[in-house]
């Protein structure tokens, strides 16, 4: 599958979900907060995967949710939340 805002590699055992917004230091807008759930269920389906990684592009981690997508566009994770797209 393919993600915008994530970056989902397996090197062997291990599965790396890349947090890929850095120039929002990460912040979770309502693409990420849909694509993580797939991304999850995706790894978690791969036998040959026993352990995920979750680390950040750029500088940071992840900053929490991206209030400045919220303040555009308050139902987005409102319909994200609901599993409508």
């Amino acid at each position: 599958m393919t993600y915008e805002t994530l970056l989902v590699e397996r090197r062997g055992p291990v599965g790396w979900l890349t947090f890929n917004r850095p120039e929002a230091g990460n912040a979770m807008d309502a693409t990420m907060l849909r694509e993580l759930e797939e991304a999850w269920v995706e790894l978690d389906a791969d036998p040959d995967v026993r352990v995920i990684v979750n680390t950040g592009a750029g500088s940071a981690f992840q900053t929490g949710l991206d209030v400045a997508q919220l303040s555009r566009d308050p139902e987005a994770l409102r319909t994200t939340a609901c599993g409508s797209r």
